[in-house]
């Protein structure tokens, strides 16, 4: 600020263009970290979806356990659909259901998809196991292992 002989007038114009980059810098640091926190929080809720939505499977296949695997798929897609729409992390995460068939047994996998590059993968199987991982592709795989891009949550 600078004095003159009528008292103190105002700051300068280097001053305040200095308070201004300062405020900007820290604004820019605010909002990474804010926007962070957000995603976290939609990831939470998107695994406690999966979380949900293996247990009403579970259910649904030991109240109903002679249902085919064209009705189990039907079933199923018809609950993920509902979660979808009912689950704050639905506008972020897209939820599928896959049944796979193997030497007679059939395995669910559960997927919470991101609809925005950069957000992690979920994928859950029947045991109830949730995964978190770096790509859709990866969950896609599901990968599991310490050295692998998906690590159980």
């Amino acid at each position: 600020m600078r004095a003159t002989k009528f008292g103190v007038q105002g700051f300068t114009l280097v001053e305040m263009l200095l308070a201004l980059a300062i405020v900007g810098l820290l604004a820019v640091f605010a909002v990474q970290s804010y926007q962070s926190h957000i995603n976290k929080g939609y990831e939470a809720q998107a695994a406690l979806d999966l979380g949900s939505l293996n247990q009403s499977v579970a259910a649904m296949r030991l109240r109903e356990p002679s249902q085919t695997a064209a009705e189990w798929d039907a079933r199923m897609q018809s609950l993920a659909a509902s979660l979808q729409a009912a689950s704050p992390a639905g506008s972020r995460y897209r939820y599928e259901v896959e049944l796979v068939s193997d030497g007679g047994r059939t395995r669910h996998y559960l997927y919470a998809l991101p609809s925005e590059n950069g957000a992690a993968a979920l994928w859950a199987d029947g045991a109830g196991g949730i995964y978190r991982c770096d790509t859709a592709a990866a969950a896609r795989r599901r990968e599991a292992g310490e050295h692998t891009a998906c690590r159980r949550i």
